[in-house]
């Protein structure tokens, strides 16, 4: 008989604990970030300051690339501007020469043509004597 009674006992204690549920209480949200939580913020931020620090250097290669474009063509339009002055004096100098040229040959050209109205004239003289003979 203890056994039924004890029997009896354990079955009453079951179906009692079958109507009462116990609620299991939500585990708390964490407050403090975890290990990886933080190696990624940290990760980030490096990667934010590394971006900045990329940019900044960009800037200031394209800042540098951007002068040096500006001395190379100021630098290009100074010897273009020397060739200019340098084309420009020869053709001056040439245009000189080529008048002087010019000058020395319509000089010899005059001389020339005296010189052949000198032996034109000669010749003709030369003929009116010759003729002047013949007619004796």
């Amino acid at each position: 008989m203890k056994t039924s009674v004890l029997i009896a006992a354990m079955l009453a204690v079951t179906l009692g604990a079958c109507g009462k549920k116990e609620e299991v209480a939500a585990p708390a949200p964490v407050q403090q970030p975890s290990a990886a939580q933080e190696a990624a913020n940290a990760a980030l931020k490096s990667a934010s300051e590394a971006a900045e620090k990329a940019t900044e250097a960009a800037s200031k290669a394209g800042e540098a690339a951007s002068e040096g474009a500006k001395e190379v063509a100021d630098a290009a339009a100074e010897k273009a501007a020397k060739a200019q002055d340098t084309a420009t004096k020869a053709y001056e100098e040439s245009a000189e020469a080529a008048s002087k040229a010019a000058d020395a040959t319509a000089e010899t050209t005059a001389k020339a043509a005296d010189a052949a109205q000198q032996a034109a004239d000669k010749a003709a003289a030369a003929v009116k004597e010759a003729v002047d003979a013949a007619k004796q």
